[in-house]
């Protein structure tokens, strides 16, 4: 089940609206694990919880690929290795590789 953040950000995009402040344009409070729109600030009508519902299907979508996208982020090698096993490769060309060289000529990794 998608939580109302997801469902507020899907009713505001399908609207118009992609940029919403969760601490000034929109306070959503949750009290016993409920919850529910505390403050409204910005230039849309307020939905109603009937209208939030039937973004379910889109806002689980988004979470489902915010998360997909957040687990590929933390498993992914640094951006420095991954640099390393394409100039390793020789997938880079000549002009990449010849550039990724010169660092690694001009800044040699320590005798081991």
């Amino acid at each position: 089940m998608a939580n109302l953040v997801s469902k507020i950000k899907e009713y505001a995009k399908a609207n118009g609206v992609t940029d919403i402040d969760f601490f000034n344009d929109v306070k959503v409070q949750s009290i016993d694990g409920i919850e529910s729109i505390e403050e409204w600030n910005i230039d849309l009508t307020q939905p109603t919880e009937a209208q939030l519902d039937s973004y379910e299907d889109s806002a689980n979508a988004t979470e489902s690929l915010v998360t997909t996208l957040n687990n590929r982020r933390n498993e992914y090698p640094d951006i420095g290795d991954q640099l390393d096993m394409i100039f390793r490769a020789g997938l880079g060309g000549d002009e990449f590789q010849a550039s990724i060289q010169a660092i690694k000529d001009k800044y040699p990794k320590p005798s081991e």
